[in-house]
């Protein structure tokens, strides 16, 4: 018989493969944080106002912001409307408050009345370097943050007079200390909102959180807010037109707040007319009443237009609920020791008067400050 085949050889078995091998982690790599532009503008004759900006310009990186610090010869190379940069603008004053060589060609151009509003939307703050041995103290930074503001710009903070007679250090630093908490909060809010009311309502804040600690009474039920425009005249006033607005927007979330400067009450007459609005409109009026009980050169307009006599008694009746704040200085007075708040605000009291007598409502009493107290009233 045939031998029989031997049974075929077992296949191999294959080793189990090696589990694969962990990838390797990816290098982190660090972000730098996004730094911020920044825009420093110097006019000098001496050197303090370039020192003071270079100074400035030396301290933005450590609080997130690239800066550039140029003189202002090199105004035209800017478009400040284009870059919407915000603006710091350092400047002196020379002789009888006229402008250092290299900012006298920026200067006149922005005092032009013919100048377009260059900087419309741009925020800006001014540091004004001066001597009080001098009359026109400050006078060149003043006529900046004027005409800056006239021009479309948005102030995000109060301007730093620098009296060189106390020494520079001594106004600069504590105002620096204000500027770079303003500039950052300018990143939180929209372009519209780019100004010093985030810095006003940032200081108001410890103030409210003390008074939380009281249960406040019941308020009687109201109808919503649902707009409110507040007129101001620059300066002091359209600080607390600001900080009127935070508050407005914290109380009502749902309401639009405005401000216009007190010049423009007569066309925002106009379009409420021709809007043809069903409820009356909720207006605010921050007067200043400067030397000669007169108004600053900002409310003059709307001051002289509401003291018209040839206006209907009843021309606003229906349409406007209003408040009025004054603000005057006792100080300007000849007999200070006896004067009080109700004597250095006519110009509030006339407009309030005024306005009762066109048939608006009054939905709050007038208030009346002083600047020489404190101006504790507002």
């Amino acid at each position: 018989a045939a031998a029989s085949a031997p049974p075929p050889a077992a296949a191999p078995v294959a080793a189990p493969a090696p589990p694969p091998a962990a990838a390797a982690p990816e290098p982190v790599t660090q972000q730098k944080p996004v730094m911020q532009k920044l825009l420093i503008l110097y006019g000098t004759q001496t050197g303090n106002s370039r020192g003071v900006a270079k100074e400035l310009g030396a301290e933005a990186a450590a609080h997130g912001f690239e800066a550039r610090v140029l003189g202002m010869e090199k105004w035209k190379e800017l478009d400040f409307e284009q870059d919407k940069t915000p603006l710091v603008l350092v400047s002196s004053s020379t002789g009888n408050g006229d402008a250092p060589d290299n900012a006298d060609k920026f200067y006149r151009f922005a005092k032009k009345r013919s100048t377009p509003p260059v900087f419309k939307g741009v925020p800006f703050a001014v540091c004004a370097l001066g001597d009080s041995n001098y009359e026109q103290f400050c006078e060149v930074g003043r006529q900046f943050d004027q005409h800056l503001e006239r021009l479309g710009g948005n102030r995000f903070l109060k301007r730093c007079d620098v009296d060189e007679v106390d020494g520079i250090e001594a106004h600069v630093h504590p105002w620096a200390e204000k500027l770079w908490p303003a500039l950052k909060a300018l990143k939180q809010v929209a372009p519209a909102q780019a100004n010093r009311g985030a810095e006003q309502a940032a200081e108001a804040a410890p103030a409210k959180a003390a008074a939380k600690g009281a249960a406040p009474a019941a308020a009687p039920a109201v109808a919503p807010l649902r707009s409110l425009t507040v007129f101001h005249s620059g300066g002091l006033t359209e600080e607390i037109a600001e900080l009127i607005k935070a508050e407005a927007a914290a109380a009502s979330p749902a309401a639009s707040v405005r401000l216009l400067a007190m010049a423009k009450f007569k066309p925002w007459l106009a379009e409420l007319d021709a809007a043809a609005a069903s409820a009356p409109q909720h207006a605010v009026f921050l007067c200043q009443t400067v030397e000669n009980e007169q108004p600053p050169e900002e409310a003059g307009p709307c001051v002289r237009f509401l003291q018209r006599r040839t206006h209907a008694a009843g021309m606003l009746a229906g349409k406007l609920h209003f408040a009025v704040l004054g603000l005057g200085d006792s100080n300007l007075l000849l007999d200070r020791q006896t004067t009080a708040a109700k004597d250095c605000n006519q110009v509030a009291q006339a407009v309030d008067r005024r306005l009762s007598e066109l048939g608006a409502d009054r939905f709050h009493p007038r208030g009346e400050a002083d600047d020489r107290t404190g101006n504790q009233e507002v």
